[in-house]
């Protein structure tokens, strides 16, 4: 429990470092729009780049004028296929105080990093985080059964892999413990939540204890502690 707790908490901290480099790098597109100078610019060149997995991909080299000046500047944007042809005109943003410092005004130019890290940022947050709060809520809940819900004794009659969840390629164990029913008498089968340290899963045959809601049987708690 307390390994997932701690990939978890790097998850959320991944994300948060991820969505504060999207957030700076649209703040830095932001200024470029507001204090960089206009100009025509002619794509002269697409500039292959090759990938780790072999396939290639395509920037623009674009030239432009700038104080009668010829200034070039290859884009960060690279795809395939390529985005531009060859002779198209394009609008440029470039530093006034620096020339050199360019870039295509397109979205995809502009905003293309901001999107995959403030995207991706969210979703390592929100996996980290969810994560962290269930388990406080859980953990909350579970306390709130023991000191209020009624106690049942179970006897462990079967342990399995939950292989519907892996992390890290790993499963987590669930118990079926059988005891009976607080209202009726009849036999019942309580499963455990996921138990992800193997040397924690009591033996067939070991006595448990279940915690059951007065008010809603089907809320308890399997404690293997």
């Amino acid at each position: 429990m307390k390994k997932n707790y701690i990939i978890h908490g790097a998850l959320a901290l991944m994300g948060v470092i991820f969505v504060g480099v999207g957030g700076y790098s649209f703040l830095d597109s932001q200024k470029v729009i507001k204090t960089f100078a206009s100009a025509q610019g002619t794509v002269v060149e697409l500039v292959r780049s090759s990938t780790s997995n072999e396939s290639n991909t395509y920037s623009p080299l674009v030239s432009f004028v700038a104080n009668e000046t010829e200034y070039q500047f290859k884009s960060n944007f690279s795809s395939d296929p390529p985005a531009y042809d060859v002779g198209e005109q394009v609008n440029v943003l470039y530093n006034p105080e620096s020339p050199q410092d360019a870039r295509i005004n397109s979205f995809l130019s502009l905003y293309l990093i901001s999107l995959i890290f403030g995207v991706t940022g969210l979703i390592l947050l929100g996996i980290g985080a969810g994560y962290i709060a269930y388990r406080v809520i859980k953990n909350k809940s579970n306390q709130q059964l023991k000191m209020t819900g009624r106690k049942i004794d179970a006897v462990v009659k079967l342990t399995e892999q939950n292989t519907s969840v892996r992390v890290n390629r790993k499963s987590p164990y669930v118990v079926y413990a059988e005891g009976k029913d607080p209202q009726s008498g009849a036999p019942m089968t309580y499963k455990s939540e996921n138990i992800w340290d193997a040397s924690k899963v009591p033996a067939l045959g070991i006595q448990v204890s279940v915690y059951v809601d007065q008010t809603d049987l089907k809320k308890y708690y399997v404690d293997i502690e």
